[in-house]
């Protein structure tokens, strides 16, 4: 239904189609933004590649728990959680 693909975007790459939701597209922006910072700041690339690390570590963890783990259909009421 429209109200349950409010949050999500379609992305057409060549021939290949997929859908995402807001907070993959806030991840890689966040990504581009950190690579963004290591390329105009070199002393602290080691630094920004570790924060990196725990970005993609946390979003794992957080996206297992809430679609994995059923965490989202007790925070929005969700009958259930399906792929297509």
């Amino acid at each position: 239904t429209a109200e349950d693909d409010e949050d999500l975007y379609e992305d057409v790459d060549d021939d290949l189609r997929f859908k995402s939701v807001n907070s993959l597209l806030c991840l890689v922006k966040l990504v581009y933004e950190y690579i963004e910072c290591a390329g105009k700041l070199p002393p602290i690339a080691y630094d920004v590649e570790n924060k990196l690390i725990e970005l993609f570590t946390t979003f794992n963890s957080q996206t297992c728990q809430l679609v994995l783990g059923a965490g989202a259909m007790q925070k929005v009421n969700l009958k259930a959680i399906t792929a297509k």
